[in-house]
């Protein structure tokens, strides 16, 4: 655990071996008193541009609510994520980053804000193993620091069944954390997925994802802007396991209704392959650039999608029930400017 203000710097080499954790943020709260205790403690991780850190197969960097991760650099001089090798060409090779913070997530099945009337924490379990721990608040504005030119490549850990770490996991991070011109590559899993929270992301390329590129539900409320999604372009290619490379995934249907998830999402462009048109038998078709399923609200604006043989993006009613024999909400997401080559 670092559990005073540090400084990665550059020229020197960092390796995470296990759960690197900032701070102590992800326990349980209880009260007024031991939430300001954890603001007050919370511990700033600074990564200056140019450093590499390499991650162990088991390499997680976990920056609790309450800390920072200050990992601000430049187009010439970017901060570097990656495992052990020399280079960027691995899938699944360490864990990845995930990020906790103050902000609302809101439950399955429409139970509403994790947190009471009245408090500014609650207590989510986040997804990627035992020891990611708790997360979120009522912070809509909570700032979980900087990441700014920076690229994370060949992540994506198994913890186990639909348990994963993403490139990049934001759990209840909020508004106040700047999050642009980053790139994920390489993940086994997600590029970037959202549980809740209200963290804006703009300027990000997702490159050979094998699962999802940008996913968000659980209430998140925010703002997608100007990332360029390119799947796995290998001739013969075919996803991992039981992943499903789309370029967006959002969901709010059935187990996991959550009508509160609303984003808005601009200036995307998403570049499908074979890998994303392998339905088990041949490259037909199986996959979508889009999946919006269920009381999602999204606005797409500006964007365009090619290579998906089955359909650009696809639309699902909401179940809210269970109950197949009852009628299904309206899906609310509009499109505008929106340019696909396939036909379905």
């Amino acid at each position: 655990t670092i559990d005073s203000d540090y400084t990665f710097i550059e020229d020197v080499d960092y390796i995470l071996s296990g759960v690197v954790k900032v701070g102590d943020g992800n326990v349980e709260i209880t009260s007024q008193t031991e939430y300001e205790s954890i603001v007050s403690n919370g511990v700033t991780l600074t990564v200056e541009p140019g450093v590499e850190v390499k991650g162990t197969a088991d390499g997680v960097l976990l920056v609790t609510r309450g800390s920072k991760l200050m990992a601000d650099a430049y187009a010439n001089n970017p901060i570097s994520f990656s495992s052990l090798d020399d280079n960027y060409d691995g899938t699944g090779e360490w864990g990845g980053i995930v990020i906790q913070g103050f902000a609302p997530q809101y439950g399955a099945g429409n139970t509403g804000a994790c947190f009471a009337a009245g408090e500014t924490w609650c207590n989510v379990d986040g997804e990627g193993g035992d020891f990611v721990g708790k997360y979120g608040g009522n912070v809509p504005a909570d700032n979980s620091g900087v990441i700014r030119y920076v690229r994370m490549a060949e992540g994506g850990l198994i913890a186990g069944p639909n348990n994963e770490i993403n490139g990049l996991t934001l759990q209840g991070v909020g508004h106040g954390t700047l999050v642009e011109y980053v790139q994920v590559h390489g993940n086994q899993d997600d590029g970037i997925e959202w549980f809740g929270g209200t963290a804006n992301v703009t300027h990000a390329v997702l490159t050979n994802n094998d699962d999802d590129d940008l996913d968000f539900d659980e209430g998140y409320k925010g703002n997608i802007q100007h990332a360029l999604i390119i799947k796995n372009q290998t001739s013969g290619g075919k996803p991992i396991g039981s992943n499903d490379p789309r370029g967006i995934e959002a969901n709010s249907s059935d187990a996991d209704y959550v009508p509160q998830t609303a984003a808005v999402v601009a200036n995307v462009t998403i570049v499908g392959g074979d890998a994303t048109n392998w339905d088990g038998t041949d490259f037909s078709g199986k996959e979508f650039g889009m999946r919006l399923r269920g009381s999602v609200t999204a606005a797409i604006h500006n964007s365009a999608v090619t290579g998906y043989k089955v359909t650009c993006a696809r639309i699902d009613d909401s179940d809210d029930d269970g109950d197949s024999a009852t009628p299904k909400i309206d899906t609310p997401i509009t499109m505008q400017n929106f340019l696909c080559d396939t036909p379905g």
